[in-house]
């Protein structure tokens, strides 16, 4: 019964995502034309320039207080002849590597590397909740990074409900990553 329960509550959050309106916005990169994605209309971004000048766009759902939702996608492209961290083998170890960091601050005992496919390309993820939070702090965290022929992006996604619609709503706008001139 609680199996047929969690179905349900699956699929009724999958619905929930597929049918919340969505909007394709454009993210400069310069020097490398713009990473194109297909955007939850509701949600705010706020793009601009990380380490290294790799692009970094944190996307929220409220402008007061703390969202529910909250965020940070970096946009990494390959250089021609340089080491591209986008092949699957070392994808799932870069994730990996960052659920190891987390591991000794999640309320999991293990946190399981999924993967999510993406056309022309693969990317990981993992889930883990925090064993403590500040109040009113997110509790829930997805972290992974995905490649898509010379395109990878890296991402932190917090959450105050570990069954929130914007995990997958999320997850969908990230397979959606185009590169385009």
């Amino acid at each position: 019964m609680r199996r047929l329960a969690a179905a349900l509550s699956a699929a009724a959050l999958a619905a929930t995502a597929a049918a919340a309106p969505t909007e394709l916005r454009s993210y400069p990169v310069p020097g490398r034309g713009k990473v194109e994605m297909v955007v939850p209309a509701d949600w705010y971004d706020e793009p601009k320039p990380g380490a290294g000048g790799i692009p970094v766009v944190r996307f929220f759902d409220q402008l007061r207080g703390a969202p529910a939702f909250d965020m940070i996608v970096s946009i990494v492209w390959a250089v021609p002849g340089a080491d591209f961290p986008g092949e699957p083998r070392r994808l799932r170890a870069l994730v990996s590597q960052a659920a190891e960091a987390i591991a000794g601050g999640a309320a999991e005992t293990r946190l399981t590397i999924l993967e999510l496919p993406v056309d022309n390309g693969v990317g990981y993820y993992f889930r883990a909740t925090a064993k403590t939070a500040a109040s009113g702090q997110p509790t829930h965290l997805t972290q992974g990074a995905l490649a898509a022929n010379d395109l990878m992006l890296t991402f932190t996604i917090l959450t105050a409900d570990h069954n929130s619609p914007a995990v997958e709503q999320a997850l969908a706008m990230l397979k959606s990553a185009r590169r385009v001139q």
